[in-house]
């Protein structure tokens, strides 16, 4: 049986983000999975990442003034990608938690 934990934290830097750490607890073989997102005032996910081998790899989103995903910029590689235009809502903390 998995057991998840949520820790939510208010980060200032830029602008008041929510950062929200997903803990799923592991077993004696098996280490515990922990990932965060940083969501801005409306909802979207400025920043994704996983913790691997103890290092955090962080993917950036950018939107435009209606909410559309731009770019998207992995933790695993630091080019910057460009996203399709698509009429689809950026992801929020409702959808992608």
């Amino acid at each position: 049986m998995a057991q998840e934990t949520y820790a939510y934290n208010e980060v200032y830097g830029v602008g008041p983000v929510q950062r929200i750490q997903k803990t799923v607890v592991g077993e004696a073989n098996a280490p515990n999975i922990v990932t965060t997102q940083y969501a801005d005032n409306m909802g979207r996910i400025l920043q994704e990442g996983r913790i691997l081998n103890s290092t955090e790899y962080i993917d950036y989103y950018t939107y435009d003034y209606v909410g559309n995903t731009l770019t998207m910029r992995t933790g695993m590689s630091a080019k910057k990608t460009p996203i399709k235009t698509s009429k689809q809502p950026a992801p929020t903390t409702a959808q992608a938690v």
